[in-house]
């Protein structure tokens, strides 16, 4: 489309076809919060069910390339079958336990992608209406709302199992002497 391209045939009137041609669309503000987190130390990785060269072009195409880079990308390519397996994968290619790690996303089974794995997600509202993203831990209307305590405040609430150093705890030893009575004992 930047270069003058269209995939139909009839190109009268160049602004209406580019109106339709709007397959994807970058959501306001996502690459002033991917910056936010990279300045605050928060690892950023991407996962999508397109190949690798596709992701590639549509994260040039959305300004995104330079914020993640190709080592930080799970795609079709890397033969995950599931959506837990993706986002276990971004998960090692960030360097972080899943545990530690929040999935952002637009669709209730991606939060339930992200739970069965022990992640936290944040639901954006968009093709799916709020109710319809419970099963996510926080939902959003727009990146605007989001800050990075807000993300941080996601793992406050936690509680996490500590293993216990002795499972037996130790109690004094009460002896009790047993008193026997024999019948022929009067």
């Amino acid at each position: 489309v930047k270069k003058g391209y269209f995939l139909s045939p009839n190109t009268e009137g160049s602004e209406q076809n580019e109106a339709q041609l709007a397959l994807i669309s970058v959501i306001p503000g996502v690459r002033a919060w991917i910056q936010s987190l990279l300045e605050v130390e928060m690892a950023c990785g991407v996962t999508s069910y397109l190949d690798e060269d596709q992701v590639a072009i549509l994260l040039e195409y959305a300004g995104l390339a330079d914020l993640l880079p190709r080592d930080k990308r799970v795609s079709l390519s890397n033969g995950y079958n599931r959506d837990s397996q993706q986002i276990l994968g971004v998960a090692l290619r960030i360097e972080r336990r899943p545990d530690h790690c929040v999935l952002f996303d637009s669709s209730p089974g991606a939060s339930a992608a992200a739970h069965e794995v022990d992640m936290r997600s944040v639901a954006i509202i968009g093709s799916y209406p709020r109710y319809e993203l419970l099963t996510a831990d926080t939902t959003a209307s727009s990146f605007e709302e989001l800050t990075a305590m807000n993300i941080r405040r996601l793992f406050g609430e936690r509680i996490y199992d500590q293993p216990m150093l002795e499972m037996v705890e130790k109690q004094p030893q009460v002896i009790r002497k047993t008193k026997t009575t024999f019948w022929d004992d009067e």
